[in-house]
């Protein structure tokens, strides 16, 4: 029997405390690596009367991937993402899964369909669901997954019973994540990945820590002038735009709030001195700014290098 993350426990048991009434059509949303999925997957089992490993395994990175909606673990039960090489679930994937809710069930019990992540549904595949979410079949169960659920329609939203999963506590976090991949710098993952568990423990095995002291180590470099912005910045266009922009702003941040508390210097701010001295906190709060305007770009930017470098060059030249 699968064991869920503690944070998720009280959701999973308030959703099973109230089955004679459960919603039909369900938003589940919260931060990715929060655990949105794996709840929404484990509710399915139940009620589909499984164990949850048949499904849960759609939770694991990589998994599913080569399907844009499948019956994957039960003939009842459909989840549907976007396609490979999309980002985004089409008006015609969404009438397949509203055809598949009206038909009858094949064991006699509930019929289920996941949509994850549900806010890459276009607008006419969201208009496509709206009747079905009003009016769901008999027996059938809907289960939207989201992160950022204020990017869904208000019509889709206001038909459906929000759930919430809340960042847990640091400490709880830190000891759940110990338990599955024994010591590491877990709180500067759980930084990284925005407080979230799963999101932190899949870093943690693609050995981002280590991956953090060499962009420290480059900073280092840049500072000393033993290292060229245009150099640093070709490596790093090699490295998760997303990942490597949230290790700098969470760099950055930290080291504000420790000035703002005047507190003293640590070594994780060695790479934010120039001439050997710490940066001002008017330096700080700018190069903060700077991070948050190429946080913003995003994938936008075709050459992500070339934005690096013009950030480097501003902070080094």
């Amino acid at each position: 029997m699968i064991q869920l993350p503690p944070w998720l426990e009280p959701l999973a048991g308030l959703l099973a405390s109230g089955s004679a009434r459960c919603p039909q059509a369900l938003l589940i949303h919260g931060a990715p690596g929060s655990g949105r999925r794996l709840l929404a997957l484990t509710h399915a089992a139940r009620l589909l009367g499984i164990p949850a490993e048949r499904l849960t395994r759609l939770a694991q990175p990589g998994t599913g991937e080569d399907a844009g909606a499948g019956m994957m673990g039960h003939p009842d039960f459909v989840f549907l993402q976007p396609p490979p090489e999309k980002s985004s679930i089409a008006v015609e994937a969404v009438r397949e899964l509203v055809d598949f809710l009206h038909l009858k069930s094949h064991q006699g019990g509930a019929r289920i369909a996941v949509i994850c992540p549900a806010d890459a549904m276009t607008t006419a595949a969201a208009n496509g669901l709206l009747k079905t979410l009003e009016e769901p079949p008999a027996g059938s169960f809907i289960m939207l997954v989201a992160s950022r659920p204020a990017s869904l329609p208000a019509t889709i939203v206001s038909r459906c019973q929000r759930l919430a999963i809340p960042t847990p506590k640091r400490d709880i976090a830190v000891a759940w994540l110990r338990a599955q991949g024994g010591e590491a710098d877990w709180d500067l993952l759980l930084d990284v990945a925005g407080g979230a568990p799963l999101q932190a423990l899949a870093l943690h095995r693609e050995d981002f820590a280590a991956q953090a002291t060499r962009l420290a180590d480059d900073i280092r470099q840049l500072e000393s002038g033993h290292a060229s912005p245009v150099t640093v910045a070709q490596r790093w266009g090699g490295h998760d735009a997303p990942l490597l922009t949230q290790w700098l702003y969470r760099l950055l941040a930290g080291a504000i709030r420790a000035r703002a508390a005047a507190a003293p210097a640590t070594a994780r701010d060695a790479p934010l001195q120039t001439g050997g001295k710490p940066l001002t906190m008017q330096a700080l709060q700018q190069r903060l700014a700077d991070v948050e305007e190429l946080r913003r770009m995003g994938s936008k930017a075709i050459r992500m290098d070339i934005q690096y470098a013009a950030l480097l060059q501003r902070w080094y030249a």
